[in-house]
């Protein structure tokens, strides 16, 4: 594997220990559907060394979650536009 390469796991649901999956998958990025992150789930993955990249994140109700949940990154089907919510 390319070392530079992150390697991350995607989720539907809001596991007990995102922190220890990280560490037994021996990967970078969680990756949670946006409705099953929240600001505990973020600084529980940070507090492990992680980043939080969350999907799909397409209407208001979602990146208004992002604001308040800070994940590292975000999916999106609407870049432009969910792009400029989020920096507004």
């Amino acid at each position: 594997m390319e070392p530079r390469l992150q390697l991350g796991i995607l989720e539907g649901a809001r596991p007990l220990d995102p922190a220890r999956m990280l560490r037994e998958a021996g990967a970078d990025v969680f990756s949670p559907h946006w409705g099953a992150m929240d600001r505990a789930l973020v600084e529980l993955v940070h507090s492990a060394g992680g980043a939080v990249g969350t999907w799909t994140v397409d209407d208001d109700t979602a990146v208004a979650w992002c604001k308040y949940c800070k994940p590292d990154s975000v999916f999106t089907n609407r870049p432009v536009e969910v792009g400029q919510a989020l920096r507004s």
